[in-house]
């Protein structure tokens, strides 16, 4: 089962048809943003994450040739990069839909994107229909000094054994 965070828009959070404009994001590792993560980042408008991948590239591969690293090495800080990428492309794809004017709305467990669409327009329809209510808590009171004869542990209730 995964789990997603559903992000809508700012201005339709409180629309009854803000459902069909969320974005569902996946939690876990990302497959596609370690294999491809530079068209990862286009395809995801990550600017961000696109600026960071060619800079850390560009700077091992500038020291590889200064420092005389071998290809395996820098082979090798390729291949960490891109699994930073394949963990951090949710967070990435957070930070790009907050950019863009998205909030936070809701974490749905499913085990397919259509399956947490379901689910997230179900609980959106269902508080629909709850009517609002608003209930106060009752006001703070001090709780009552416990009596030795009302211990709680080994000791029977009531005082006598």
């Amino acid at each position: 089962m995964s789990i997603y965070t559903v992000h809508v828009p700012a201005a339709d959070l409180d629309r009854p048809l803000a459902a069909s404009r969320a974005i569902f994001v996946r939690e876990g590792f990302n497959w596609a943003a370690f294999f491809f993560a530079p068209f990862w980042c286009i395809f995801r408008r990550s600017w961000l994450g696109l600026f960071l991948w060619v800079a850390i590239v560009a700077i091992m591969g500038a020291l590889a040739h200064w420092l005389g690293i071998s290809q395996f090495a820098v082979a090798a800080g390729e291949f960490a990069v891109h699994l930073l990428f394949g963990f951090e492309a949710a967070q990435l794809r957070r930070r790009s839909l907050t950019r863009r004017g998205y909030v936070f709305a809701d974490v749905v467990f499913a085990d397919r994107r259509n399956e947490a669409e379901l689910v997230y327009g179900l609980r959106r329809s269902e508080s629909a229909l709850q009517p609002d209510l608003h209930i106060q808590a009752p006001a703070a009171s001090r709780p009552r000094p416990v009596a030795a004869s009302e211990s709680y542990g080994l000791a029977p209730l009531g005082g006598s054994a």
